[in-house]
């Protein structure tokens, strides 16, 4: 865990916190001038913003991947938005369109790309510019509904519903503003929310959290759970025919939850392997992978579906799987929130 995870998220190191105060009243008082004078565009079809409130992994990819089928399960025709952080292009580019080909993850980025190959049936956009990968959205493929990943603070955007994702094994943290704490905008800012979504959850978890939500925002929980395995670049279902140990690799903000859901698909983890989130994998670090799945007798490296649509463009001297992630709601009543929620658009 980096340092900044840890001043955030333990208390033994919050004390160090107070230096860097003073950061965070800058970083408060640029959020003050950056609202200030902000108009929110329309693009001509409803929006519905999925973000967070904190630096670092929320679950938010799974979340709108499970959103998306529930849109699509409602007859909507649904597109995703994304910045498509750390790809190697910029601009507004069209990542999928049903029945095309997907660009590659150093072309659109990691999350993109997973989206568009677990909802084949969903137009994928990206771009700096909310506004202007929204309305090429709507140009090149006509959405009923556009999901917009990580849009809460883009203002600029007009959002018909803002859900807002928060890891319940971190809630936010010790509640500073960036650098101090993880917070990209004051808890109050959770007003804004039409509802805010415990990810990583489990039915006590989301109740704990209830008292960091304004009592009139509804909330909802979902679980991640394993779902069978993938391999490939175009992450086709895959029969694991593990029989022995594994290496576990990641690239994710939060590693021991992806480290959980291996143990909970029952594979047994002799090893594991962290890498920053995103990371750009390169030849070195494949070969050392294999080097620690030999050194441990394991003939399979099992890495996230995120990581895979970046490893599987590259030859590798072991065997990559992907474990597939589902969102769960927790109870029928988070389900129906939702549900409920999402009418709003349909």
């Amino acid at each position: 865990m980096s340092f900044l995870n840890r001043l955030w998220y333990h208390k033994k190191h919050r004390l160090f916190g107070a230096a860097l105060a003073p950061l965070s009243w800058t970083y408060r008082a640029g959020l003050a001038i950056a609202r200030a004078g902000t108009e929110a565009r329309k693009v001509g079809k409803p929006v519905v913003s999925v973000g967070n409130l904190t630096a670092g992994g929320s679950g938010k990819t799974p979340l709108i991947i499970e959103l998306a089928r529930m849109l699509a399960d409602r007859g909507q025709r649904v597109a995703v938005v994304s910045r498509g952080y750390r790809r190697m292009t910029r601009g507004v580019l069209v990542v999928h369109l049903p029945g095309g080909p997907v660009l590659s993850a150093d072309e659109a980025g990691d999350e993109p790309v997973l989206i568009s190959l677990r909802c084949p049936a969903a137009g994928v956009v990206v771009g700096e510019d909310r506004v202007a990968a929204c309305r090429l959205a709507v140009e090149r493929f006509d959405p009923g509904v556009i999901l917009c990943d990580d849009a809460f603070q883009h203002r600029k955007l007009h959002r018909d519903l803002d859900i807002v994702a928060v890891h319940a094994g971190y809630g936010l943290g010790n509640a500073h503003l960036l650098p101090r704490g993880p917070l990209r905008e004051p808890r109050s800012a959770l007003k804004r929310a039409n509802l805010v979504v415990f990810t990583h959850a489990s039915g006590g978890d989301a109740g704990s959290l209830r008292g960091i939500v304004p009592e009139n925002i509804p909330t909802a929980a979902c679980a991640f759970l394993p779902n069978g395995f993938t391999a490939g670049a175009d992450l086709r279902p895959a029969s694991p025919g593990i029989d022995g140990p594994v290496v576990a690799a990641c690239a994710v903000a939060h590693p021991d939850g992806f480290f959980e859901t291996c143990h909970q698909a029952g594979l047994s983890v002799a090893a594991t392997m962290v890498f920053p989130d995103h990371h750009r994998f390169m030849p070195a670090d494949i070969a050392a992978m294999a080097a620690l799945a030999a050194k441990h007798g394991a003939s399979v490296v099992v890495v996230s579906e995120k990581d895979q649509v970046r490893l599987a463009f590259r030859d590798a001297p072991v065997r990559f799987l992907a474990l597939r992630i589902q969102a769960k709601w927790v109870d029928e009543q988070s389900q129906f929130r939702v549900e409920s929620i999402l009418s709003r658009v349909c």
